[in-house]
């Protein structure tokens, strides 16, 4: 089954850290020739130099997906040397947290760059190198916040579902096309991403979640493998997202509730709101 990966070449962004540099790690045991990409090229040396330690053919991309440009010149890097790209992972994203009406237009612009416009802009460069050599795939990392909007992480999760309904969109327009695509959505991972989110005074720290390995193995094994077309993992919000669409008013109750009881800032904010009665 995996022998089918062997010399693909895989490119993907975000490989910095968390799940992208798992999956980087995971992908080198199946000998592909991995482009990998992020805005931190000390962290990228670092993993170069694992990865050609395993004996992988490599493509080190120093770039932001918010810089359009950069794209287009990262993918003709790689077509330059090895002529073209088998897969794609569209991982980067970034996650802030907090009430919506105090976000800056600036933050909102720059997540929904990050999160969509650029993994857009890159799937459409690469896809047409696919759909004319008829194969191809694409993985776009979406969240449990893309199919669930949950409080606090308004403008994340608009960003995420952006991401959803491209994926979706694409694959039933290119059904036919030889060119496949799935969507990841996990629920908490542990990754710099939410340890960073989690460091502020007002957020606690997720004590269960999944690890960066167990979501690359999901992607190897469940997206690019097995050519899921959506994927969420963990079963509490594979449950309440079937829940949401029989019954939408219930589960906003139980989110509701749920995030008065736990969460900082709504538990904070409610208990202020009593004791003012």
């Amino acid at each position: 089954m995996y022998n089918s990966l062997k010399n693909k070449v895989v490119f993907i962004t975000g490989a910095s850290s968390g799940i992208g540099y798992s999956t980087c790690l995971a992908l080198s045991e199946f000998k592909v020739k991995i482009a990998f990409a992020s805005r931190r090229k000390e962290k990228l040396k670092k993993l170069e130099q694992k990865l050609i330690k395993k004996n992988i053919d490599t493509c080190l991309l120093n770039f932001c997906v918010t810089d359009q440009r950069s794209i287009e010149n990262a993918v003709k890097k790689v077509l330059r040397k090895w002529g073209k790209i088998d897969i794609l992972i569209n991982n980067a994203g970034i996650l802030n947290k907090g009430h919506f009406h105090k976000q800056s237009v600036k933050d909102i612009d720059y997540m929904t760059t990050v999160n969509y416009l650029g993994p857009a802009i890159l799937t459409k460069c690469v896809l047409s190198g696919m759909l004319k050599k008829r194969s191809g795939h694409i993985v776009n990392v979406s969240s449990i916040g893309g199919v669930i909007g949950f409080p606090y992480i308004a403008s994340y999760s608009a960003s995420k579902f952006a991401l959803f309904g491209l994926t979706e969109s694409l694959r039933r327009e290119y059904l036919k096309s030889g060119v496949s695509f799935s969507t990841f959505c996990p629920g908490t991972v542990d990754t710099p991403m939410i340890a960073d989110s989690m460091k502020r005074k007002d957020f606690k720290k997720i004590k269960k979640h999944m690890s960066s390995e167990k979501a690359a193995k999901n992607i190897i094994k469940d997206c690019i493998i097995k050519k899921k077309k959506e994927l969420i993992v963990g079963e509490i919000p594979s449950i309440i997202s079937k829940l949401l669409k029989f019954f939408p008013n219930i589960v906003d109750f139980m989110i509701y509730h749920f995030y008065r009881i736990y969460h900082p800032i709504a538990k904070k904010e409610y208990f202020a709101i009593r004791n003012k009665k």
